[in-house]
């Protein structure tokens, strides 16, 4: 059935947009599954679009773009943010909790979900001050403190661009210098 397709694709796309600015949803739907943890500043989008998704009985997918996000480097998403280690914790175990009991196999979708936040938090990170050895040393603690840095280990492959293909090399061989050598270039590749 094409709801059930569209229910597994819509995790499985590490780039896949997950905003509610690219989407159509009934107003029922979007005030019973929005975000109910005041805590969640960054994906509170994904809080409300999959467990809105997972309810739906039919969708439209439209070719046309009717929305154009502009991208203002003064907004909180290109900013550096020193507790967003926390703020995606927070996210990943809210989606974990509203998500687990749905009557859907959504381990591997959710394991996706957290490589996507955890690729953010990589190149939030990237944009950190301080000196090389500085920042790697708070990458690699950070990623083992919040258990992140197997995030990329627990997915299979991955549908994706060649830069994140490469993003997840790196991930998996736990190469935290990298990502802080190759700040601007990784931004750049991501349009971050």
């Amino acid at each position: 059935e094409f709801i059930e397709i569209l229910r597994v694709s819509l995790f499985k796309n590490i780039d896949a947009s997950i905003a509610l600015s690219n989407k159509f949803v009934k107003r029922e739907l979007l005030i019973k599954n929005r975000c109910k943890d005041y805590r969640i500043t960054m994906g509170e989008d994904a809080a409300c679009t999959y467990a809105s998704f997972l309810e739906a009985r039919s969708a439209y997918i439209m070719k046309e773009a009717l929305y154009h996000y502009r991208q203002n480097p003064n907004s909180m998403t290109n900013q550096y943010d020193h507790e967003r280690f926390e703020k995606y914790r927070i996210l990943i175990e809210y989606l974990d909790q509203i998500l687990g009991d749905r009557g859907y196999d959504l381990d591997q979708q959710l394991k996706a979900h957290k490589a996507f936040r955890v690729k953010h938090v990589i190149l939030n990170e990237s944009k950190a001050s301080g000196n090389f050895r500085e920042k790697k040393k708070y990458l690699k603690e950070n990623m083992e403190k919040y258990h992140f840095d197997t995030a990329f280990d627990e997915i299979g492959d991955v549908k994706a661009g060649m830069a994140t293909k490469v993003f997840i090399f790196l991930m998996r061989k736990r190469k935290y210098g990298w990502f802080v050598l190759f700040r601007d270039t990784f931004k750049k590749i991501h349009k971050y």
